[in-house]
């Protein structure tokens, strides 16, 4: 049951309980199913060490091994071989060796496939100038950079033997990743694609990942974010537009998931600035709440009628799935049409609100909440590298600075999978976030800011 809901710590709790008292119920392999997906080892209540079978004291070894690694993915063989020369008959040895397999293969000739000329190369450098920054960080590993504008990707297998490269990263954009004929590729090769594909993939690789730098991870924690935080009526403005549309559906998914019954939410969409102001003032009832007094007023003829419009009550939050203009423009919209009487809804947006310069009036973003890469919020331990980069590339904004934080992130990742892979509960932090891997996706978990009057605050 503890499984089935996620509950890794207690499921593991109750595992690892299980196997001190009846070692033989059960098989490695299903007490690994379980223990990889944990999260955080200090969260399992374990027997007093005195009471510890040698077997259950292998587990335990072996997955705080496994998570100390992750921050010393370097020393991870050494990890390996300490635990295997500790516990040399223990039944959890199909792990390690498989880890071993992982990482026997070498990782330090990257290819990385990019658009450095034409019209995307301005994403394209900035995820370069990121890479270049991994680097710094992992001085065995070469990368060669291939500019994909003036790539024939049916030539990618004679360039990868060429160039003896044994990890690639890329493409960047979906139309390219669509070109490549995966089944003409090394079977073995590490791969970390830049994009997920709009379709699906005729030939995936058993070490091919997608990473993305995408909104619908936004929206996705963000839906799971309010639910926690109690909410239960939210109500979603987005832009009249396809892709405004199928942002709101991964929202209703999301947040359709996060309940074992039907929890209702409320949409508005606008097209111009004039609708905005009209789908704000329906969606909270201010234009029915009128309507109703104008009818009052009229059927009390000449008695003079003191009334003042009411908005809903039953509305608990607001995402707002646009961009900055549309942030700044709706957010004053929602604070003059609340009540008076009742307390402001809290505003979430994406990372699309938080840009470099903001030119604001008053504060119109005053305390919204929205989702962004860590390396881009106050209190990182790398915002002084952050400073200094925004400060030599003066032409930048924060999206090709979110897109550095990416190629770091990416380079670092490839050194990081075989372990990730192994045990999915484990993440690996980053610029953009913490990372862990479902199903050969990179999943990043973002952090919460929000804005303090002119000020940009972590929350």
């Amino acid at each position: 049951a503890a499984s089935a809901q996620g509950q890794w710590e207690l499921a593991a709790t109750y595992q690892l309980a299980w196997l001190n008292d009846a070692p033989e119920a059960r098989t490695p392999e299903q007490i690994w199913d379980v223990l990889k997906m944990v999260r955080n080892p200090s969260e399992i209540s374990l027997p007093p060490v005195s009471l510890r079978s040698r077997e259950l004291a292998g587990w335990v070894s072996l997955l705080t091994q496994m998570h100390r690694a992750r921050h010393q993915p370097a020393q991870l063989t050494d990890f390996i071989s300490r635990w295997q020369h500790d516990f040399p008959q223990h039944p959890a040895h199909f792990v390690t060796n498989e880890l071993l397999a992982l990482t026997a293969q070498p990782r330090q000739r990257v290819l990385v496939l990019l658009p450095l000329t034409g019209q995307y190369a301005e994403q394209g450098l900035a995820v370069q100038d990121g890479l270049v920054k991994g680097l710094s960080k992992l001085p065995q590993v070469q990368a060669m950079f291939v500019d994909t504008n003036q790539f024939d990707f049916a030539t990618l297998p004679e360039v990868l033997q060429q160039r003896q490269a044994d990890v690639l990263i890329g493409p960047l954009l979906k139309p390219n990743l669509a070109q490549i004929d995966a089944s003409q590729l090394p079977p073995e090769l590490p791969w970390l694609t830049l994009n997920e594909p709009s379709g699906e993939l005729q030939t995936v690789l058993p070490h091919q990942h997608f990473f993305a730098l995408d909104t619908e991870t936004e929206i996705r924690q963000a839906a799971a974010f309010m639910a926690e935080q109690g909410h239960r009526h939210p109500l979603i403005f987005a832009p009249a537009s396809n892709r405004g549309q199928q942002l709101t559906n991964v929202f209703q998914q999301a947040w359709q998931a996060q309940f074992a019954d039907h929890s209702s939410f409320s949409v508005g969409v606008y097209g111009t600035t004039e609708e905005m102001k009209t789908a704000v003032q329906e969606q909270l009832g201010i234009t029915d709440s009128e309507a109703r007094i104008y009818q009052v007023k009229i059927a009390a003829g000449k008695i003079i009628v003191d009334a003042v419009a009411r908005s809903r009550a039953d509305i608990d939050a607001v995402y707002l799935v646009g961009g900055i203009e549309q942030t700044r423009l709706l957010k004053p919209f929602i604070d003059v049409n609340i009540s008076a009487f009742m307390n402001p809804l809290p505003v979430y947006a994406n990372s699309s609100s938080h840009i470099l310069q903001n030119n604001l009036s008053e504060n119109d973003l005053d305390d919204v909440r929205f989702t962004d890469a860590p390396w881009l919020l106050p209190g990182h331990s790398e915002r002084a590298e952050f400073e200094q980069l925004l400060t030599l590339r003066n032409h930048w904004n924060y999206n090709s600075a979110r897109l550095a934080a990416f190629g770091h992130d990416a380079l670092l990742l490839s050194q990081y999978l075989p372990l990730l892979q192994t045990m999915p509960g484990l993440s690996a932090p980053g610029l953009t976030g913490q990372r862990t891997v479902q199903q050969q996706q990179i999943v990043r978990q973002l952090q919460w800011g929000r804005y303090q009057g002119h000020e940009v605050v972590s929350r």
